[in-house]
């Protein structure tokens, strides 16, 4: 399956075989019968012949539009807005405990998870 490339586009210089399909499933750890080589290996050719039919469409006389999907920044800004207190926040929590001599003042008692 050797292939030769024109510019940006690729084109087959051989036609898609049976082996190449069977190469191609034993890089992708598939395991395919005799008839589904077969099949795949027509599939997968009308695939390539299309493609190969579609690059000849000239389309010179077509615009471009990749100017139109010119990137966006879609961040939001990060502002710093109010919320709860501490006290409030372990106040609301099933169950916490309060740590007056910690720095950081109490903590959230969630369930054991793992192990």
């Amino acid at each position: 399956m050797l292939s030769r490339s024109y510019g940006r586009v690729l084109y087959m210089t051989n036609p898609l075989t049976r082996q190449d399909v069977v190469r191609i499933a034993e890089l992708a750890h598939l395991r395919l019968s005799n008839e589904e080589a077969e099949l795949f290996t027509r599939q997968l050719g009308d695939i390539l012949r299309y493609a190969e039919r579609l690059q000849e469409v000239d389309t010179t006389a077509v615009e471009m539009n990749s100017d139109n999907n010119k990137p966006v920044d879609r961040r939001r800004s990060d502002h710093v807005h109010p919320s709860l207190s501490r006290e409030d926040t372990l106040n609301n929590a099933p169950d916490s405990r309060e740590l007056t001599d910690q720095e950081h003042g109490g903590y959230f008692r969630v369930p054991r998870v793992i192990g």
